[in-house]
């Protein structure tokens, strides 16, 4: 069994990335919020004819990173969370193993 400040040092680690995913999420979707202003305006403003690439780029890239958000929001930030908790309730046990060996 790891000590309880193994454990604790993990945990900073894993807080300290959520917090960094999450910031990366906000970014993204903020970007979303202006691809969707951008896409919206392209529909009023004019037409690409033909099926070049650009005709597609901004859709295709708002498709991509609302993916990537969505899988950030809803796959990855809630399993770092559930890493977390698991952490907490490890480093209680540590703690708790340590307390019994300091006592013997």
């Amino acid at each position: 069994m790891q000590s309880s400040a193994e454990l604790e040092a993990k945990k900073r680690i894993f807080v300290e990335n959520k917090g960094k995913v999450q910031s990366t999420a906000n970014n993204l979707k903020r970007a979303i919020d202006e691809l969707e202003k951008v896409k919206e305006n392209n529909k009023e403003a004019y037409q690409i004819d033909g099926d070049g690439v650009a005709k597609n780029f901004i859709k295709d890239l708002y498709e991509k990173e609302t993916k990537l958000h969505s899988n950030l929001v809803n796959n990855i930030i809630p399993n770092i969370v559930a890493k977390i908790e698991d952490l907490d309730a490890s480093i209680t046990e540590a703690r708790i193993a340590e307390s019994l060996a300091n006592e013997e």
